[in-house]
């Protein structure tokens, strides 16, 4: 079947899961949120998102796991960038979800191999991230080390030269908001959310080098 078809309904349904997404990152601070602003704009954000994985997937049972990884990075990246914190209940339960899903689905693709570069990619992130997390002296939280264990499984599925590229991507990016959050005025000792950064990063990666 037509390749782009498969982009076309991955971003279709990127913006989907994106609307109740936000609404669940908004919710962290205010259970009340009901305007239609932020819902729109992260639809945007999700078709984007999932026309990227539908690039770098195509026609394959794995699509449909990432497809609600869209959903879960959103409202993971909305609850950081509102709170500076990574909600342990979204991102231990959505995690645990995504990595069961697509573990199933690369057994049905037939390339039930791609488990171990998961794994490994998943360690690497993992461990790189425990070391950082050790030497910054709280200014990462213990949501970036778990947000990185879940990035390493879904980029290492790739193998693990994307997960080496989600690492500097999702660094080059962080370093990138960090400039301009001091441009804008910023002190070095804001808070600035690393989350978005490590996702944006990994769908970067995945994009290119999967």
């Amino acid at each position: 079947m037509n390749p782009s078809v498969a982009v076309a309904l991955a971003a279709v349904a990127g913006a989907l899961v994106a609307v109740p997404a936000f609404r669940l990152g908004h919710g962290v601070v205010d259970e009340t949120e009901r305007g239609w602003g932020a819902p729109l704009v992260g639809a945007v954000l999700g078709a984007m998102f999932g026309a990227g994985f539908g690039v770098a997937i195509g026609w394959h049972w794995l699509l449909v796991p990432f497809v609600g990884l869209v959903g879960l990075l959103l409202a993971l990246g909305v609850a950081d960038l509102l709170t500076f914190l990574l909600p342990s209940r979204i991102l231990i339960s959505g995690g645990v979800a995504v990595v069961l899903a697509s573990a199933a689905a690369v057994v049905l693709d037939g390339e039930s191999e791609r488990l171990g570069d998961g794994l490994v990619g998943a360690l690497g992130y993992l461990a790189g991230m425990l070391i950082l997390y050790s030497l910054a002296r709280g200014a990462l939280g213990f949501g970036d080390v778990r947000l990185a264990a879940l990035l390493g499984w879904c980029t290492g599925l790739f193998g693990w030269e994307v997960t080496l590229g989600a690492v500097v991507a999702g660094s080059l990016v962080g370093a990138a908001v960090a400039v301009g959050a001091l441009i804008r005025g910023a002190d070095r000792k804001s808070s600035i959310p690393y989350g978005p950064p490590m996702m944006v990063g990994a769908w970067l990666a995945i994009l290119l080098g999967g």
